[in-house]
């Protein structure tokens, strides 16, 4: 009789230690149940690629590590001014700006970058917050003798030049005080070791968007070699030259570019 009721206490303990495990278990799985989606919607976090942005300047970066195993940024390759890309930007539309050391800057210096998605390499990166403007999308001047504006009216001319292929962001927002929708509002960089970033405004009808890089870059080639040719007129082939036109002459059509006669 004892052994019988000693066996029924051991099922029972067993029994109990069973049911004890299931509620373990479930709680386990209950506490797990916090979904990313959860913490996303309790923190402010970048979401989505959707802002539009451009390239005027830097470089690519990825996250590394130094030899310590410090975050670090380490550039991969140089970004060409013009591209368009994506920013990450919140429900709020504001842009997430980390500051990390860049691996090219002695003595561990930090510096401030954006993450953009770009279509190009059709993979994510980090960019310097200088070298990319957001809400922004490309342009160029054809022309010469095209004058920066101080502020969106006629009388506030000033005095520095934009040079023909210049590549510059045109911000997407019409600029404040422009009464009559006559100007953009620009950006654009330059690498002099003084000047850096330049903003300022033109005239829409000297400003051509959606040029074509091969325009561009036949044009920004053509004025080279004609520097070359003012040194030394031999020192191109006339067939080069005439190449270059054709090709420029045919994108600026395509395009209604303002320069679609070639450049002489």
């Amino acid at each position: 009789m004892r052994k019988l009721f000693l066996s029924f206490l051991l099922l029972c303990l067993f029994a109990a230690l069973i049911t004890g495990c299931k509620k373990d278990k479930t709680s386990d799985n209950t506490a797990t149940a916090v979904t990313e989606e959860t913490e996303t919607t309790s923190a402010k976090v970048v979401q989505t690629p959707d802002v539009n942005g451009i390239m005027i300047s830097g470089w690519y970066y990825s996250l590394g590590e130094d030899k310590d195993g410090n975050e670090l940024m380490v550039a991969e390759s140089e970004a060409k001014v013009g591209t368009p890309v994506k920013l990450y930007s919140d429900s709020n539309e504001e842009l997430g700006v980390i500051t990390k050391k860049d691996a090219a800057v002695d003595g561990g210096g930090t510096r401030d970058f954006v993450k953009v998605f770009s279509e190009d390499f059709d993979q994510d990166f980090w960019v310097r917050d200088y070298a990319v403007v957001p809400f922004a999308a490309g342009g160029v001047v054809t022309e010469e003798n095209i004058f920066l504006y101080t502020k969106p009216d006629l009388a506030s001319i000033g005095t520095r030049v934009v040079e023909p292929f210049s590549i510059f962001a045109v911000f997407d927002e019409a600029p404040e005080g422009d009464k009559d929708g006559r100007f953009y509002k620009i950006r654009y960089y330059i690498n002099d070791g003084k000047t850096y970033t330049v903003n300022g405004y033109l005239l829409k009808k000297n400003v051509e968007t959606n040029v074509p890089y091969e325009m561009i870059q036949c044009g920004e080639r053509i004025e080279a070699l004609k520097e070359e040719i003012a040194k030394d007129e031999n020192s191109v082939d006339s067939y080069v030259m005439d190449e270059l036109n054709e090709i420029y002459t045919y994108y600026a059509d395509k395009y209604n570019g303002s320069a679609s006669k070639g450049i002489n």
